[in-house]
């Protein structure tokens, strides 16, 4: 099975032009680009049934879930929280990502929702958001990140999962208001808001989101390892993540 079969794809040109007319909210007209025949949202409610119990609320989200398809609902929200990225770029890039998806198989073990991790690498490919200082100052950061990251990785089962997060970091870190600030993610809200696939847990002993959190955790420090405690901080008090810009 793949994306195709479950969504109603729209390609988005007339949704973001409705934007510009309309003030209904993005994620609305995001659940536009998936929309779905009965059918099709109870072959993604089965599918993403089976990870709910991984994931803090999305049980109780479901019918969020479900709508938006492949689209992670808290993608929108984090998005929305950058000054500079407007809701009509936030739906021509889903649009893109939902396309570029729709002939790939739809995993079985994993929920495969677009997170706001992905919006990393087309952050830095546009060249008008690359003339901003803090895009400027997060890119610049990022490329020693993401190179001790490749070199000095030691866990491949665990790889994709960290690449995810460190990804993540890097586009949170413009969600603050302040690079240079100590305000993160926690290792809660970066399993519920990328809904990182439970790899090796298929059995957990115990709490099952429970089990992932501590799994989140432990990449959270080898990626510190990795890449040096600096540029990576650790709030105590908030338990949070980010990205440590220089000034």
């Amino acid at each position: 099975m793949n994306y195709r079969e479950l969504i109603q794809f729209d390609s988005g040109a007339e949704i973001v032009r409705q934007h510009a007319a309309a003030s209904e909210p993005t994620h609305l007209l995001a659940a536009r680009l998936v929309q779905k025949t009965p059918a099709q949202a109870a072959l993604v409610r089965e599918h993403l049934s089976k990870f709910a119990k991984f994931y803090g609320s999305m049980s109780e989200r479901m019918d969020e879930f479900v709508a938006l398809f492949p689209i992670h609902p808290d993608c929108i929200a984090v998005l929305g929280k950058i000054s500079f990225i407007q809701p009509p770029e936030i739906l021509r890039w889903l649009s893109d990502e939902v396309k570029n998806l729709l002939d790939a198989p739809v995993h079985a073990d994993q929920p495969g929702l677009i997170g706001y991790d992905r919006f990393w690498e087309h952050l830095r490919r546009q060249p008008e958001f690359q003339k901003l200082p803090d895009v400027e100052a997060v890119v610049y950061c990022s490329k020693t990140l993401l190179a001790a990251f490749e070199k000095n990785w030691t866990r491949p089962e665990w790889k994709p999962a960290a690449r995810q997060i460190l990804h993540a970091l890097l586009v949170h870190r413009l969600t603050t208001g302040d690079i240079y600030n100590l305000h993160g993610a926690t290792p809660a809200e970066l399993r519920d808001a990328l809904c990182l696939p439970p790899t090796g847990l298929e059995n957990p002993g115990g709490e099952p989101s429970e089990a992932l959190l501590s799994l989140v955790v432990e990449i959270l420090g080898e990626l510190r390892k990795v890449v040096g405690e600096k540029s990576i901080f650790f709030h105590p008090h908030t338990h949070q993540y980010g990205v440590h810009i220089q000034k």
